[in-house]
């Protein structure tokens, strides 16, 4: 097929750039170049046609900056396509200096050459893509504004709406400073060959969004070191605004502790801070570490130790395995399977003993009970004091049953009369008020 010159001032040109209205996520490195052949009759060509393609740095004559040929372009209905760049870069032509397209089909080279205006000199746009380190998706989402870029031999172009481009970068400039505010307190950075994120000069801040930090629980707003595992039994992880550390713990109020393994947090500001198995469910209560404790009164504390409980107010158990402190203020400070069960009770240590009177004591030994108001036994083996005041310092099998009776020692003695005492021996005893009984070898009987 040849072409006449007539048909110079019949071919149009129309450029699209690749515009549209989303923010594409790479720049093109290719020219989409569209051209409407007629014949002299104002018919559109069908059919196939060579061309060249040739950009100058001159309206007329100049020097040839750069050429591509291609073959085989298939004409329907007169409109047909070529993708530019694609055999020779276009990117490096473009530096910023006019240029001028020129066109040969089929051996004819059309004229005047046509100004390749603002628009392919998007290629030196070397950041566009990554402004400020955000894609173009990220930028600019413009809403149909603008129209493709278009150009005949009058030089006639519309191009993407400027204004609405410029009120997208200023509501990211206004975003990106924001985010720059709010950061500008936290550093990265490497400690110890490992990296590190740093907080300077702030306090920070873990929220529920409830409103209010003892109010209702919502499993949110805890600040947790690990994968919060799964508790044992299910998941009972409802509480808010707790610090977790370890593994597998479950936490059901407010302004807690807890760390270590499958410990549980369901009083208000109770705290575990080790151990395993631990059970802190009195409001302030605590345990320290340990496994299988349990505090379940206000503000009772298990210090250590296995299978302790402390379940009166302010009761404690420091240590030891299986010790109970159920009175009120009661303590059992160590040693194993005692209890210290009335008001202001205690056992210092040794094992099975029992501090059952109000402000009762037991210091130590085996077996040993002291059941009276103020009572005592500091030691020994199976000694009880039943009465007020009543005490027995040591020995084994010693009872004093009266009001301030006392037995010093020995074996089987019973000191039943009110402030009546037994020093010693082997099954002495003494009933009557004020009475006393040291023994075979001090004592004439």
């Amino acid at each position: 097929m040849k072409l006449g010159k007539s048909l110079a001032p019949l071919f149009a040109l129309l450029f699209c750039l690749g515009f549209s209205q989303n923010a594409q996520a790479n720049v093109p490195h290719t020219m989409t170049y569209t051209g409407q052949l007629n014949a002299p009759n104002g018919a559109p060509v069908v059919g196939v046609v060579n061309s060249t393609f040739r950009i100058y740095d001159a309206p007329t004559g100049g020097n040839g900056v750069w050429a591509e040929n291609y073959s085989g372009i298939n004409v329907q209905n007169g409109e047909f396509r070529v993708q530019m760049g694609t055999m020779m870069p276009l990117e490096p032509v473009f530096n910023g200096e006019p240029y001028w397209l020129e066109i040969t089909i089929q051996g004819e080279t059309l004229s005047p050459r046509t100004p390749l205006e603002t628009v392919p000199y998007a290629f030196r746009a070397n950041d566009a893509n990554t402004v400020g380190g955000h894609t173009a998706a990220d930028l600019i989402n413009a809403a149909g504004g603008g129209t493709a870029a278009t150009t005949s031999y009058d030089n006639t172009t519309s191009g993407l709406n400027a204004t609405d481009v410029q009120a997208a970068l200023d509501d990211l400039a206004a975003r990106v400073a924001a985010l720059e505010a709010l950061t500008q307190d936290m550093e990265r950075t490497t400690i110890n060959n490992k990296t590190a994120v740093t907080f300077t000069g702030v306090n920070f801040h873990v929220r529920n969004g409830t409103g209010t930090t003892d109010g209702p629980v919502n499993g949110l707003g805890n600040l947790v070191v690990g994968y919060d595992e799964a508790w044992p039994s299910g998941n009972t992880k409802t509480g808010s605004h707790n610090i977790i550390v370890g593994i597998r713990h479950d936490y059901t109020s407010f302004g807690g502790f807890v760390a270590g393994h499958s410990n549980a947090i369901t009083g208000e500001y109770a705290s575990i801070t080790g151990g395993a198995d631990n059970t802190a469910s009195g409001n302030q209560s605590s345990i320290s570490g340990g496994a299988g404790n349990t505090s379940s009164a206000y503000s009772a504390w298990v210090g250590g130790g296995a299978v302790n409980t402390a379940s009166a107010q302010s009761s404690a158990v420091c240590g030891g395995i299986s010790n109970t402190a159920s009175g009120l203020y009661s303590s059992v400070s160590g040693g194993r399977e005692n209890q210290s069960t009335e008001m202001h009770a205690s056992v210092s240590g040794g094992w099975k003993n029992v501090a059952s009177g109000e402000s009762s004591s037991v210091s130590g030994g085996r077996l040993n009970t002291a059941s009276g108001f103020y009572s005592s036994v500091s030691g020994g083996y199976k000694n009880e004091a039943q009465y007020s005041s009543a005490s027995v310092c040591g020995g084994s099998n010693n009872i004093a049953s009266g009001s301030n009776a006392t037995v010093s020692g020995g074996v089987q003695n019973t000191a039943d009369g009110n402030s009546s005492s037994v020093s010693g021996g082997y099954n002495r005893t003494v009933s009557s008020w004020a009475d006393w009984q040291a023994g075979g070898l001090f004592q004439n009987q």
